[in-house]
């Protein structure tokens, strides 16, 4: 179990899981809000901000219903809220040990949701970094362009300057 996460017991079943809204989860809520109200004022931090709670969630989601689809059946390895938070993080990262896996068929439809959500976020890292990438070099590129204004600018104002001194006749040249 994580801390701060209670567990409750149902009526009448006997299961016990982890309850899905712990007070203390609702913290990390309000931090990704004030981060993407400060830390994440350009586009690649607000993406960021929600790729990363995406994940959050969608791996808290997954491992919640695994174990209610896994726990007790026969040849199970994901037992534990531990036990599918690990296998989340495998599966969602496309590591995938095999050390954890899903014996039943409803637990394969959700590994198979998991790692597609779990390619479609590392598509959005992947896509957030090039966007970041490619944002310097171009900023890099308008800085050169501007430079080479500036330089063609003065070059032509030389090229203005009278060739001989209009006071003593020297040539300039």
């Amino acid at each position: 179990i994580l801390p701060g996460m209670e567990r409750l017991e149902l009526i009448g079943g006997g299961w016990k899981y982890p309850s899905p809204v712990p007070l203390k989860w609702t913290r990390l809520v309000l931090l990704i809000r004030k981060l993407d109200g400060t830390a994440a004022s350009s586009f690649a931090g607000s993406v960021g901000a929600y790729l990363s709670s995406s994940a959050t969630l969608i791996g808290f989601i997954a491992a919640v219903a695994i174990l209610e689809q896994e726990r007790g059946l026969p040849g199970s390895s994901i037992n534990t809220f531990n036990d599918a938070a690990w296998w989340v993080m495998a599966t969602m990262t496309t590591v995938g040990y095999g050390d954890v896996y899903p014996v039943s068929e409803g637990g394969r439809y959700i590994a198979m949701g998991l790692m597609i959500c779990g390619i479609a976020l590392l598509g959005g890292v992947t896509a957030m970094v090039t966007s970041i990438m490619t944002a310097r070099v171009v900023k890099t590129e308008d800085h050169f362009d501007t430079q080479m204004e500036y330089l063609t600018q003065a070059i032509q104002d030389l090229n203005t300057l009278p060739s001989h001194c209009p006071h003593c006749g020297h040539d300039l040249r």
